[in-house]
């Protein structure tokens, strides 16, 4: 659990393998750390997957995630994909806030 001041962000980590290893890896970031979900009204979302993994893999583990926060809850997933991992395998990092996200762009000269 991080304190910013503004409130917890609470960190979940997973990680799967085979034909539902986004979905198994959600699952485990979910309830790993208590990263509790329900109600977040900020969350970001980090998933690292071979480069063949489909897209489709990872729809359905967001589904998870939307049916957990706030129905206004702004999330953010990315995505960092790997050769040198098995084509089955992905982890996931999530990071969740019962606070909206709220980011600040600096530019550096």
């Amino acid at each position: 659990m991080l304190d910013d001041g503004q409130g917890a962000t609470l960190f979940g980590f997973g990680e799967g393998t085979g034909d539902n290893a986004a979905i198994e890896a959600m699952r485990m970031a979910i309830e790993s750390s208590k990263c509790i979900m329900q109600g977040a009204k900020g969350v970001l979302i980090s998933f690292e997957t071979h480069s063949d993994c489909p897209m489709n893999t990872l729809n359905d583990a967001m589904e998870m995630v939307h049916l957990s926060v706030d129905e206004n809850a702004n999330v953010l997933m990315g995505m960092n994909t790997r050769d040198n991992i098995p084509a089955d395998y992905v982890s996931v990092i999530i990071l969740a806030k019962h606070q909206p996200l709220s980011f600040t762009y600096t530019k550096q000269i």
